[in-house]
């Protein structure tokens, strides 16, 4: 029970915590899970979707490991970026302002330098919802757009030595499924 409270609290752990309302999502190739003290690790996810008018309440719930810069409509919003943030806990913003009739677009930078990016949301506007899921799109670093992965989603080791997929695989894990391993 204890390692189970670190997992979902701890910031320096690369454990995500599980919440059905929205999925974790990770750009879908194999990223080296090693530390990268040199350089950051980015992965950009993007979600475009229609209103049918503008909301007169727009609230946004979202976590990030570990750091993000986020637009919606091309418009930065302000994170929390002070030096305690926890990208475990929920961040809760008010983005009314900046959603609009017609086409709408979210996108979210997630940097990480000892795993891979991982990205986490939801959206209630007025009766509109929206959620992280199977149906985003990312781009690592310079690469081609493609389809996300569910960090829950079942993930194959990686072979030749390499911690890739394998890291993936155990970073995915829910926490009481690490309790478990640990035994």
């Amino acid at each position: 029970m204890l390692l189970r409270c670190v997992c979902i609290t701890d910031p320096k752990l690369n454990f995500l915590p599980t919440d059905r309302r929205a999925e974790w999502i990770l750009f879908p190739a194999a990223v080296s899970g090693g530390p990268h003290r040199i350089v950051s690790l980015d992965a950009t996810f993007r979600r475009a979707f229609t209103l049918g008018q503008r909301p007169q309440v727009a609230q946004l719930q979202v976590r990030a490991a570990r750091r993000l810069e986020l637009k919606i409509n091309g418009a930065p919003i302000s994170i929390a970026s002070h030096r305690n943030w926890n990208w475990k806990k929920v961040t809760k913003i008010d983005i009314a302002q900046f959603l609009h009739g017609g086409s709408n677009l979210i996108e979210a930078r997630v940097f990480n330098d000892s795993a891979p990016p991982a990205f986490w949301l939801t959206l209630s506007a007025d009766q509109f919802r929206l959620q992280t899921g199977p149906d985003w799109e990312a781009v690592f670093t310079g690469s081609a757009w493609r389809q996300v992965v569910l960090a829950s989603d079942p993930r194959f080791f990686a072979r030749h030595g390499c911690v890739t997929d394998s890291f993936l695989l155990f970073m995915s894990l829910p926490c009481s499924a690490a309790a478990v391993f640990f035994g």
